[in-house]
């Protein structure tokens, strides 16, 4: 036991000594891998910056060579607008639908719209007399206001009663020359007017137009008010318009 306690202390006093060299040894020794390796690694990370930084330069390189620039020829505008119109050809259906409508809307001579009209005027008073109400009189600036619009409507591709300059009803008539009275151009102690209009677009016969008016409420009440003395019919295509005046003047 006392060897071996003695022999213990031997070493325990001895090994200070021996592990302090050892340390020495051992830290010159990292410091030194540890300079080899930070100089190693900045050399990489510095060889990583340059390749970076020529990366862009050889890759446009490779993209010249493999993309060589070639200069487009100049097109004209005609040969543009040549190539354009070929995606814009009509399918043959609906080349064969529009002519139908070219067709059947060319069959519709004057003496076609006039039986057409005429039939319209005798279904309202039809109505009008059912209604116990007194006929309306056709009236033929009536009929050229209410055509105008028609054609304006169906050439221009809409549908309202307000254009698209804003123009009602009421102004069109009086454009057309109907109920263009003011206490200026009237020699009478009074005078009253009244307008009215109805729309229908797409509708292919007369009893189809004049239902579809009939059961509309607004529709209705235009077509059998007391307040209308006159109308006007105006046809072009699919586009059904009726125009409804009144004028009444009191002399002095």
């Amino acid at each position: 036991m006392r060897r071996l306690l003695s022999l213990f202390i031997t070493i325990c006093l001895l090994s200070p000594q021996v592990v302090s060299a050892r340390y020495a040894e051992d830290v010159l020794q990292v410091r030194e891998n540890t300079d080899k390796r930070s100089e190693v690694q900045r050399e990489e990370q510095r060889a990583r910056i340059r390749e970076r930084q020529n990366r862009p330069k050889e890759l446009d390189a490779r993209l010249q060579q493999k993309k060589p620039k070639v200069e487009e020829p100049k097109v004209s505008q005609r040969q543009r607008r040549k190539t354009t119109e070929v995606w814009k050809t009509e399918s043959e259906s609906e080349k064969r639908r529009k002519a139908r409508l070219l067709e059947r809307d060319s069959f519709r001579t004057d003496a076609t719209l006039e039986k057409l009209r005429a039939e319209i005027v005798l279904a309202v008073n039809k109505q009008r007399q059912e209604a116990g109400v007194r006929p309306l009189q056709r009236n033929l600036k009536l009929q050229a206001s209410a055509q105008a619009y028609a054609e304006d409507m169906k050439n221009r591709n809409f549908f309202s009663h307000e254009s698209p300059e804003g123009e009602t009803p009421q102004n069109r008539i009086q454009r057309g020359g109907y109920g263009n009275v003011t206490a200026q151009n009237c020699d009478c102690r009074s005078f009253t007017a009244a307008f009215g209009e109805n729309l229908a677009r797409g509708q292919q016969t007369v009893e189809d137009v004049m239902q579809d008016w009939m059961d509309s409420p607004t529709h209705r009440a235009n077509i059998l008010t007391e307040r209308f003395k006159e109308i006007g019919i105006g046809i072009e295509g699919t586009y059904w318009i009726q125009h409804f005046g009144a004028v009444e003047t009191i002399p002095r």
